[in-house]
């Protein structure tokens, strides 16, 4: 039986390790365009897309939930439209509402609601001041702070 290489390399005590491979054998891995995009820091564009697509997902989520609460009837008589234009615009986290200053009846979710009557309250208030404080002929004080406006 003939020995082999293998046989005699086998054969001989392990002192020091060998390279089997010798260095001009050995390829550099060449760099791929891909990876050197993925190691770069993002850029300013992609930042901002980045972000743009976080808000735009809180701001679904918020929507899901308005969606889903309870519907209100509102309705705004069209005297409140020299006050709101003749829509009133409710905006609750970036999501915008539009109701008509008609006297009809819509349907809005209750948090809109919420708003839509505070607003019409403060309306009403801030225009009975100033009836009280252009009814001049009433407004006479005969000590000061007789009078509250």
């Amino acid at each position: 039986m003939s020995k082999t290489a293998l046989d005699t390399a086998l054969a001989k005590p392990k002192t020091k390790a060998k390279a089997i491979i010798s260095e001009a054998e050995v390829q550099p891995t060449p760099l791929v365009p891909a990876q050197i995009v993925e190691v770069a820091p993002p850029t300013l564009d992609q930042k901002a897309r980045n972000e743009n697509k976080a808000a735009t997902d809180r701001r679904m989520s918020c929507f899901k939930i308005l969606s889903e609460e309870d519907k209100v009837m509102v309705r705004i008589a069209p005297s409140y439209a020299a006050r709101h234009s003749k829509m009133m615009n409710v905006a609750i986290n970036g999501i915008i509402i539009t109701v008509p200053c008609d006297g009809k009846n819509h349907l809005v979710p209750e948090s809109y609601a919420a708003i839509i009557y505070q607003r019409l309250k403060d309306t009403d208030r801030y225009e009975q001041k100033q009836q009280r404080m252009a009814n001049v002929q009433h407004n006479a004080e005969q000590y000061a702070g007789q009078l509250t406006l």
